[in-house]
């Protein structure tokens, strides 16, 4: 087992080196973009909130617990609009010392999310995405991060009623119990209920004054098991330029690490962006 990982592990490092190699080149289309717009490419718009992560897994969900900074952001569309689109939601998990900072560069790991699970089903999965509820959708890092001693995983973001529960006779339970693992599931094959109310940035305000801003962090193994790692409670919205808050691939202080072509590509693609916007001051 421990052979099939770590052979695992150098694949997935080598195309992630492959894809940093192809992203530098895209890397120059970006660059000029976010140049000419002083704004990302894509994801231009976002709006930050403060949370924490409560863990339920007792090794990787505990690494992971403590306060976060979230970015919620439309690709395309602007914050307000209802127009077809895929949500983005930057975690930023930062340091217990800087739980009163708000300052938005501060944090020792990055997980990218976004509402669609490949790049083969992002047309169907923008359809799908509900645009006036950031809460309302399923999120999912697409391509695969390495867990410390659990090798790669997708990791998922999800509305809490619709992670499967393991039944009571095979949960289990007490002090330093293993975290509970399930069958992963595919995809909803169904949609969402769409929101009618407001906009998302409205929804997500009443959803923070009620404190039922929430969503799980799950990880699904090689496809075949489902672990909850931690619950994310969002606790307030953040009034700040948003932009100041530069996702990086190599932000990995929890151990948790991007690999795969795909993480690759954001490896290079992003710093060029940013470098483009940092130029216009942005």
């Amino acid at each position: 087992m421990r052979a099939m990982r770590a052979l695992g592990a150098i694949s997935l490092g080598v195309r992630f080196v492959m894809g940093a190699t192809l992203g530098t080149a895209l890397g120059v289309v970006f660059f000029f973009v976010a140049l000419a717009r002083a704004a990302r490419p894509i994801h231009a718009e976002g709006v930050l909130c403060t949370g924490e992560l409560l863990p339920r897994d007792p090794e990787l969900g505990a690494r992971l617990a403590g306060p976060v900074l979230v970015r919620f952001s439309g690709a395309f569309a602007d914050q307000r609009g209802q127009k077809a689109d895929v949500l983005g939601l930057l975690l930023r998990l930062r340091q217990r010392e800087h739980a009163d900072s708000v300052d938005p560069r501060q944090g020792d790991q990055d997980l990218l999310l976004g509402s669609f699970e490949s790049f083969l089903t992002a047309a169907r999965d923008r359809a799908a995405t509900d645009v006036a509820d950031y809460l309302a959708n399923h999120y999912s890092t697409v391509a695969p991060w390495w867990l410390p001693g659990r090798g790669a995983a997708t990791l998922r973001l999800t509305r809490l009623p619709s992670v499967t529960d393991v039944s009571s006779d095979t949960r289990p339970s007490g002090p330093g119990a293993a975290p509970s693992v399930a069958a992963a599931e595919p995809a909803a094959a169904e949609p969402p209920p769409r929101s009618t109310l407001g906009s998302r940035i409205d929804r997500l305000d009443a959803a923070l004054a009620s404190d039922r801003a929430r969503l799980l962090l799950v990880a699904d193994l090689d496809g075949t098991a489902r672990v909850e790692l931690a619950e994310l409670r969002l606790l307030a919205r953040v009034e700040l330029q948003d932009h100041t808050m530069q996702a990086s691939m190599f932000n990995c202080g929890r151990g948790v690490r991007p690999v795969g072509f795909r993480n690759g590509l954001r490896a290079t693609l992003y710093p060029m962006s940013q470098f483009g916007r940092l130029l216009r001051g942005r």
